[in-house]
């Protein structure tokens, strides 16, 4: 804010972090060729992109249409919305005035069985297969006296993996509803002919995870609760198998291995359950148990300083495919990682290192066979700046099937920001609620009262690396890079927290907690003191100053601040470097050099300029402010940012704004220009537009200043 620090006293300091950050080393391997198993002859559709959140779910029991009987007898059930499913049986019946028939018994499994045997030609059964059928489990629902009854087939003794069942409504003396998975199978599975740990080995080896013939020996196993559990090395979690039987659709029934593959560790969540032919080895079925937020980067794990992230599978599902790009984001920015890509067959196909976090490795080739394909995390071995905890990262894969452009991450970004500053009687005990969510294009919860952010001026959304076109996933881009400054007053420091989003979801609500703490430094610890949001705010805001300013002519000819210039003048490398709540930590009292203050330090074009942004709390015999974040205000944050527009365009790209003079008119011209853009724009800090710092101050009437604009 006032005074502005030093131009040149951490140029040295910050040289090491853009020589870190430009220094790019990409490895290309060759095209892989590997053959895999043959194709469908069926005719194949070309897609942008294929969906690679892990292996697709794979059920290879087919489909069976229903009967003319079965239909026929479906008829006389009146008036119900009917729905048939694989196996040719009804999925779900139900009836549109609420009844399907009156209880024929006050026993709720024994009304459900009679009716179930009474229109058993529906489900192409006969009523004794249907009174054959084992109870499950007879439920009653919460608050209501209705129930929820459950049958299944069994097949020579074995219970269904998979479906084989009958679920049946029973309320206020009616049957209500009907669902069922049931098939029209009566056969009998043939015996097993391999064992238990061979099912489970050929499920591992479908899902990428093949074990080493030299690791078999060492394989321990034990037999507890139906299930044969094994102890594989290689793998955090117990493994489980058992044999069960398989209804298809065709009338037949297999036995198979249901087998459970799952390893959990380092933040990684991989899991699958695998229906393995007991006598053939086939895979019959797979279904991936992870649920993701995302699909397109569901992946997270974490590395050390020394060793890697686990290998994160995903499918290419035809021979379309022509591009792989594997991203990720680290918790600490400043990490130096490595992303690679694999084939099916384990080599190596590419790798990235460009300098920190965000990282991106992409493979190409005119067409890259069908299989599963898997990707990790590395830390670099010989980094500029040490590894530093939390090693967790967020990561995922995007494909095309075009030869050249950016895969589509298939979300469009979100933030939550407030547009002048939070409302000025939230600095009493109530938590402001005039924070708005803005999104780069128009879409629903978008409540930004000046529309999308998207622009001409922009080469993509403001969180995308536009050396790759992805998205970097938190609070990084061309424009700006903002974290979290807690260990030092004037440079990043702490544990340089940022908001990471997979979904590009950046709109965690803000607490208040710095204010309704009364300013108390035990929240400032990790996640604590609104910090993500925080972060977001000032990103958002030096993102719209910077749009703001390059359409009155900041641009890049006019040494404006960015990581890429896209050769449109001047020298790039230079993103605005935001350190929110800086010396939070060691900033408060005695010395109090972290609190009550802004700054911006506008070095040469091609040098990031760094803003400071305080906390704000009272200091006795000095300066009575509210306990307030001073980046969430965005008078100061629009004034410091000023400095750089006014020292870059009237200094010139390496000298900046010199005398006293000159250093008065950076400050009016800083606070002309925050107060042009709030009223620009019909943003309203709740007092006089005129007023630079109202929130941070504490002062409605003149701000920073002895009087207002």
């Amino acid at each position: 804010m006032i005074p502005r620090a030093p131009r040149r006293s951490f140029l040295l300091a910050w040289f090491g972090l853009l020589v870190l950050a430009l220094g790019i080393a990409l490895a290309q391997h060759p095209a892989y060729g590997g053959t895999l198993a043959a194709a469908s002859a069926q005719p194949t559709t070309s897609t942008i992109g294929d969906s690679v959140p892990g292996l697709g779910d794979l059920d290879v029991r087919g489909h069976v249409l229903p009967t003319a009987a079965q239909r026929s007898a479906a008829g006389t059930l009146g008036a119900v919305d009917l729905r048939w499913n694989q196996f040719g049986t009804p999925a779900s019946i139900l009836p549109a005035d609420g009844s399907l028939g009156a209880e024929t018994s006050s026993d709720p499994v024994t009304a459900a069985r009679s009716w179930l045997a009474a229109h058993a030609a529906v489900f192409g059964r006969t009523p004794a297969q249907m009174r054959a059928l084992s109870l499950v489990s007879d439920q009653r629902l919460a608050r209501s006296p209705a129930r929820a009854v459950l049958f299944r087939q069994e097949f020579g003794g074995l219970a269904p993996a998979l479906d084989s069942m009958v679920t049946v409504g029973v309320a206020r003396g009616q049957i209500a509803y009907v669902s069922s998975s049931l098939t029209r199978t009566t056969g009998t599975p043939p015996g097993a002919t391999m064992s238990p740990l061979t099912g489970w080995l050929k499920a591992a080896a479908n899902v990428g995870r093949a074990v080493p013939s030299t690791s078999l020996a060492d394989i321990t196993q034990s037999v507890s609760g139906g299930w044969t559990r094994l102890h594989v090395p290689g793998f955090a979690q117990e493994q489980q198998v058992r044999l069960r039987s398989l209804a298809m659709a065709d009338g037949s029934v297999r036995p198979v291995f249901e087998a459970n593959v799952v390893d959990v560790a380092q933040g990684s969540a991989f899991a699958y359950t695998v229906m393995v032919d007991a006598v053939t080895g086939q895979v019959l079925h797979r279904q991936n148990q992870v649920d993701n937020s995302s699909d397109v980067y569901p992946f997270s794990g974490e590395i050390t300083a020394d060793a890697c992230g686990p290998r994160h599978e995903f499918e290419l599902t035809d021979d379309q495919t022509k591009s792989i790009v594997a991203t990720a984001a680290m918790a600490n920015t400043l990490d130096d990682i490595v992303v690679k890509i694999f084939a099916p067959n384990g080599d190596l196909l590419a790798s990235a290192d460009t300098g920190t976090s965000p990282e991106a490795a992409t493979y190409t080739a005119d067409s890259i066979p069908k299989g599963i394909y898997s990707m990790q995390v590395c830390p670099f071995t010989d980094p500029t700046v040490p590894f530093t905890p939390p090693g967790n990262y967020a990561a995922g894969v995007a494909t095309s099937d075009q030869s050249s452009g950016t895969p589509s991450t298939g979300f469009e970004p979100r933030w939550r920001y407030f547009t002048a500053n939070p409302s000025l009687g939230s600095l009493g005990t109530t938590r402001p609620g005039n924070s708005v969510i803005g999104c780069w294009t128009a879409a629903s919860g978008c409540t930004s009262p000046t529309g999308p952010f998207v622009t001409v001026a922009e080469p993509g959304p403001w969180d995308t690396d536009i050396r790759t076109g992805l998205p970097t996933l938190t609070t990084v881009g061309n424009n700006a890079t903002t974290h979290e400054a807690w260990g030092s007053p004037l440079t990043p420091g702490g544990t340089e927290q940022a908001p990471i989003s997979p979904t590009r979801d950046y709109t965690e609500p803000f607490t208040d907690a710095w204010n309704n703490s009364r300013c108390d430094p035990t929240n400032l610890h990790p996640g604590g003191n609104d910090i993500n949001a925080v972060v977001t705010n000032l990103f958002v805001s030096h993102n719209r100053m910077h749009d703001y300013a390059y359409y009155l002519g900041f641009t890049e000819k006019n040494y404006n601040l960015q990581q890429d210039n896209m050769s449109r003048g001047g020298t790039g490398g230079d993103p605005e470097i935001g350190n929110a709540e800086a010396g939070g930590l060691t900033g408060g009292a005695p010395t109090y050099e972290g609190r009550d203050n802004a700054n911006q330090i506008a070095l040469q074009d091609g040098v990031p300029g760094i803003t400071n942004q305080y906390l704000f709390q009272p200091i006795a015999g000095s300066f009575y402010s509210p306990c307030a974040d001073g980046a969430l205000d965005m008078t100061v944050v629009g004034h410091e940012y000023t400095h750089a527009i006014s020292n870059r365009m009237v200094g010139g790209p390496d000298e900046g704004l010199t005398s006293a003079q000159g250093g008065a008119m950076g400050e009016s011209w800083s606070d002309l220009n925050a107060m042009e853009y709030l009223f620009s724009h019909h943003y309203s800090t709740g007092v006089s537009p005129s007023v630079i710092g109202p929130y941070a101050t504490g002062n409605f009437t003149t701000g920073i200043r002895d009087y207002d604009l």
